[in-house]
């Protein structure tokens, strides 16, 4: 799986994670389960930018003036990550 697709997995964790609201081991484990193909580093990477979305959650809506998942996964992308646009 290639980082686009790890990305999106995370975006589909973190909706999960909001609308349901669940922990957050609970909603990786049944992506993990839900999505047989993905490997243990897939699962690892989604679930680091997962965990870095919520550790820094505030200040990444705040500057990408939104909180939605999407924004979130992208923030982590960017900002910490260091990957570009």
């Amino acid at each position: 799986m290639r980082l686009g697709g790890r990305l999106a997995g995370a975006i589909e964790v973190l909706a999960d994670i909001e609308t349901r609201k669940r922990p957050v081991a609970d909603a990786l484990k049944d992506w993990g389960l839900a999505h047989r193909f993905a490997g243990s580093g897939d699962r690892a990477t989604i679930g680091n930018i997962v965990y870095d979305a919520l550790r820094m959650k505030l200040s990444h809506a705040y500057l990408m003036d939104s909180d939605s998942a999407t924004a979130l996964g992208h923030a982590v992308m960017f900002r910490q990550w260091g990957v570009s646009p």
